[in-house]
C-alpha cells in the first residue's frame, strides 16, 4: 500500500516591515535647552567635588591642625627658604588656598592671629603682583642684616619665605619657590601625605610610556 504524503503546514506570508520614520530634527530651542541642562549637570558635579574636597580638608585639619605648615615644609624648595622665625609664624596659618583659574591664579595665605614680624593677617601673591607686606620696625630680613652688618647675600644672612609677598619682581629662584607654593596650595593633603596608590600607578605607567617612546625613537 502506497504511503500517503505528509501534510505540511502552510506558513503564513511574512508581512513587510514598515520602515521607521526618521527622527525629527531637534529644534534650536531644544538644542539650547539640552546645552543648558548639560551645563547645570557639570556645575552640580563641580560643586559636589568641591564640597567633598572641603569636607576632606576639614577632617584632615581636625586630625592635623598644623597641616598647612607641615605640607609647605615637606617641599624641599619651600623648606630651604623658610627660616626659624617663619616656622613660628606658620603655626598660625589658618588657610592656604589657590583662587582664580589656571590663567589668573593667586595664592592666598590667612593667619588666625598677628605675629611679631609683619602687620598683615592675609597675604596673596600672583606671578607678577602681590598684596605687599608691611614689616614691623627692624623685623624685615634686610633690616636685620643691616643691623648685624651683613650683606643680604651672605651665607648666614637673615631670610624669610614671606619675602615672596613683597612688592618686588621675582627672580628665577623665587619663581621656582612660588610655583612650589602654588602646587602645595592647590592640594595640601596630597603635599602632606604624598600621592595615593592609584596616582602612583598612573605616574609609573606614564614613566613607562615615556621610556617606551624613547626606545621607539
Amino acid at each position: 500500500m502506497a504511503k500517503r504524503p505528509l501534510k505540511t503546514k502552510r506558513q503564513p506570508a511574512k508581512k513587510a516591515k514598515k520602515e521607521a520614520a526618521p527622527a525629527p530634527e531637534p529644534t534650536a530651542q531644544e538644542l539650547q535647552r539640552c546645552m543648558e541642562l548639560q551645563e547645570q549637570i557639570m556645575q552640580i558635579r563641580d560643586q559636589a567635588h568641591e564640597q567633598i574636597a572641603k569636607e576632606k580638608l576639614a577632617a584632615a585639619l581636625k586630625a592635623v591642625p598644623t597641616l598647612f605648615k607641615d605640607a609647605l615644609l615637606t617641599n624641599e624648595l619651600i623648606g630651604a627658604v623658610t627660616s626659624e622665625e617663619d616656622h613660628a609664624i606658620l603655626n598660625s596659618l589658618s588657610d592656604l588656598a589657590v583662587e582664580g583659574d589656571v590663567v589668573e591664579w593667586k595664592i592666598v595665605l590667612k593667619f588666625s592671629k598677628a605675629n611679631d614680624y609683619f602687620e598683615e593677617t592675609e597675604l596673596w601673591r600672583k606671578l607678577k603682583e602681590s598684596s605687599g607686606i608691611t614689616w614691623k620696625k627692624g623685623k624685615s630680613p634686610a633690616e636685620r642684616n643691616a643691623a648685624a652688618g651683613k650683606s643680604d647675600e651672605a651665607d648666614d644672612a637673615a631670610y624669610s619665605l614671606f619675602q615672596l609677598f613683597e612688592e618686588e619682581p621675582l627672580d628665577g629662584d623665587e619663581v621656582s619657590v612660588l610655583l612650589s607654593l602654588l602646587e602645595v596650595a592647590a592640594d595640601p593633603i596630597e603635599a602632606y601625605c604624598g600621592p595615593t596608590d592609584e596616582e602612583m600607578e598612573e605616574i609609573e605607567e606614564d614613566e613607562e610610556d615615556e621610556e617606551d617612546n624613547k626606545d621607539v625613537a
